[in-house]
């Protein structure tokens, strides 16, 4: 297919979700439009793109998938590139218009947006030049050092997501020198980042001694008074980065021992350092340690630990109402895959989660945890969790449905709330069984049918 196949064998019905979206420039004016998408079936299926303007009506695209993996758009029976990412344009613009230190900061907040938009080989590319230009002004700029070093771990961490942990080190290695004997926040990042990378390649003990070795010097500057500025939260990162590596390792008490210090250390900085951030950073740290406890069978401890976090959370819920709402939802989720029978008070969490999730943004976009509310409540009708709710479980597969459309949820979240519905509606409509799977397959989406002990209520 090399050199016939525009879209490079990729999936048509993932990249039409991918690209479509609400909130692109207009070729014409300018002006926010959106970015339609379709599957266009016929003697060859191929993909369907219209931006779409108030003011300047339709404007047909062409779309490419080049050798490097990244998309572009073409405006039709041309060769002009059209931009869909205000994000990416205005970061061009002054990466043209600016210079000095100025430039740099510009071109990664380029690399960041032309991530975002799936041109990872472009921005992976510009992140490389802002890691050797801000390199070789580090000697004597703080401020430059630590920019290569942000820079490094943001474009390592694009590597990673494609799953290229060897190429993430090769990123990281051209900053290691700048993070050794640094006491920043990004220096520690850089070392945190690069034991996961190193780990996900196949080495488990050098890794882990450096993350031992991280935290005992943090443990240092924290009794000194020396903590580093920039990420509060820098040693509670150690703390779980340690948990997670040893709990890889099936040391169920060190990691639980780990994960129990990131919580107390993020309760700690939570004392004076309250944002929506780190709420969800506490919630984060809260559902790691509870399940640490349940793997070395103390449940006991873990229920208290999501008990806390959402008691801390609540603390915040008038300023930080999503954050709340999430540690209500970090809890059910426990709940839900433990063996435990559905306790009382869990109907009411989710009600209050979807009161509070439900409220759309000024742009009419909804918390991407909305159906995962309702997909919980549905395990709430009864005593137990094998007998679902169907009405809930229509309206989170119908959101998610919308927002897999958008590209907005990613498919596996989709694909487990459509495999509980797909066996509920067995037992109890038939005719709207055979109606989700035709959508399934207008979106590219096969839920397969496995063995399921749920039943209708």
């Amino acid at each position: 297919m090399a050199g016939t196949d525009r879209y490079g064998g990729m999936n048509l019905w993932t990249l039409a979700r991918s690209l479509r979206s609400n909130d692109c420039p207009c070729p014409r004016c300018n002006g926010r439009s959106a970015l339609e998408t379709e599957v266009v079936r016929g003697t060859e299926e191929r993909l369907g793109l219209e931006v779409v303007c108030e003011k300047c009506g339709r404007t047909s695209l062409d779309a490419e998938v080049l050798p490097s993996g990244d998309i572009r758009l073409t405006l039709t029976g041309t060769d002009d590139v059209y931009e869909p990412s205000f994000d990416v344009a205005a970061a061009q613009e002054d990466v043209r218009t600016s210079d000095g230190t100025s430039r740099l900061l510009a071109q990664s907040r380029l690399a960041a947006a032309l991530a975002d938009s799936m041109r990872e080989s472009q921005s992976m590319a510009e992140g490389i030049k802002v890691i050797r230009a801000a390199k070789k002004l580090a000697d004597g700029s703080p401020e430059m050092r630590d920019l290569a070093l942000r820079q490094a771990s943001d474009t390592a961490s694009v590597w990673m997501n494609k799953g290229n942990p060897d190429a993430a080190m090769d990123v990281y290695d051209e900053v290691k020198d700048l993070a050794e004997n640094c006491e920043t926040s990004a220096a520690y990042m850089i070392i945190l980042n690069r034991s996961f990378a190193q780990y996900s390649s196949g080495e488990a003990k050098e890794p882990l001694k450096t993350v031992r070795d991280t935290v005992d010097r943090l443990d240092r500057l924290k009794a000194e008074g020396k903590l580093p500025a920039g990420d509060p939260f820098i040693r509670a990162r150690a703390y779980e980065a340690l948990g997670v590596l040893l709990s890889s390792k099936n040391d169920k008490k060190g990691a639980m021992n780990a994960m129990k210090k990131a919580v107390a250390e993020t309760e700690a900085v939570l004392d004076g350092e309250v944002s929506d951030e780190s709420i969800r950073w506490y919630n984060r740290c809260s559902r790691e340690y509870a399940f640490a406890c349940s793997e070395a069978d103390m449940k006991k401890r873990s229920m208290e630990a999501l008990k806390n976090a959402v008691k801390t959370a609540k603390k915040y819920s008038d300023r930080y109402p999503n954050a709340y709402a999430e540690s209500l939802l970090e809890r059910a989720m426990f709940v839900i895959d433990s063996d435990m029978a559905v306790p009382p008070y869990l109907r009411g969490d989710m009600d209050e989660a979807i009161s509070i999730l439900g409220r759309p943004d000024e742009e009419g976009r909804y918390e991407p945890l909305l159906p995962i509310a309702y997909f919980y409540r549905s395990t709430t009708g009864s005593n137990s969790k094998d007998e679902l709710d169907g009405e809930d479980l229509a309206k989170a597969y119908s959101i998610l449905r919308d927002g897999v459309m958008t590209g907005k949820v990613p498919d596996g979240v989709f694909s487990t709330v459509s495999n509980s519905y797909l066996v509920y509606l067995e037992g109890t409509d038939r005719t709207r069984a055979d109606e989700v799977r035709e959508e399934l397959r207008d979106m590219g989406l096969f839920v397969s049918m496995g063995q399921s002990t749920v039943k209708s209520s």
